[in-house]
């Protein structure tokens, strides 16, 4: 059984791995990785409950909960399409914990999808403290809210940390960069004002050209405020060796934090 999980657990990896390696490259994933990653992944979790049958009511709920979260996740385009069938493919690959792997920090959920799930929502979120220190450092002569003065302050702290301010050719250039912000005219003015994406899929290029006519009117100036695509495969990835090999961080740290409180 223990290689029978290691080998299952390494597979499932090397998808990953190699599936983040193309997102980060290309920004694509081709859909054959999903079709053979799948059907393998479901062979193997068929003779693991073969060896432990006791598993089987555990990994069929752990297979519709996990689909209930893709299904809500691509009714409100939160994520890629490529991130739901790599969520759904870890479930059909790893329903429940192995029984043989032993996380080090103890804690442990059943349904192994729901801790990787919620593991690499927590990865997703460090990200926050990446944007915060690169805005906390920007010094050039134009501020960093310049044209922002209309906002709210909780909108400009949302911007903060969801978002940095950077060249408008370098959100040309690089494609996992969006805007995140928009313009209109009003009264012979611009007004600039923070534009928060929620959904995955956007039409990148028409938002750029928006921005790119005020821009060639001399509107506002060179630099713009951009959101980067989350490569939410990575986290996954990230998130299945460390939920492996540690256990369910988020369950340990809600649990450290009640602690202290009731401390």
């Amino acid at each position: 059984m223990f290689a029978l999980e290691c080998v299952s657990t390494l597979i499932c990896l090397a998808f990953l791995v190699f599936g983040s390696w193309r997102d980060i490259k290309t920004r694509e994933i081709p859909n054959k990785l999903w079709f053979i990653f799948g059907p393998t992944a479901t062979l193997l979790t068929f003779v693991r409950i073969g060896f432990h049958q006791e598993l089987l009511q555990t990994t069929i709920l752990s297979f519709f909960l996990s689909i209930a979260i893709a299904v809500i996740i691509f009714y409100f385009r939160l994520f890629g399409g490529a991130d739901i069938l790599a969520l759904i493919c870890i479930t059909l690959s790893t329903p429940v914990f192995p029984t043989t792997i032993k996380p080090m920090i103890g804690f442990l959920h059943p349904l192994f999808p729901i801790s990787l799930f919620c593991n690499s929502c927590l990865i997703a979120l460090s990200s926050t403290v990446y944007m915060a220190l690169r805005n906390a450092f920007w010094k050039p002569r134009i501020g960093l809210f310049d044209g922002f003065e209309k906002e709210p302050i909780w909108r400009k702290v949302l911007a903060f940390v969801s978002g940095y301010k950077t060249g408008f050719s370098e959100l040309e250039r690089r494609r996992h960069l969006y805007p995140m912000e928009q313009a209109s005219e009003k009264g012979g003015k611009i007004e600039r004002r923070f534009k928060f994406l929620i959904k995955a899929e956007v039409d990148r290029e028409k938002e750029i050209k928006e921005l790119e006519a005020y821009l060639g009117n001399g509107f506002f100036s060179q630099t713009v405020w951009v959101s980067p695509s989350l490569p939410m495969l990575l986290f996954f990835t990230i998130s299945y060796i460390l939920t492996v090999t540690l256990g369910d961080i988020t369950l340990w740290l809600i649990q450290q934090l009640a602690c202290s409180i009731s401390i």
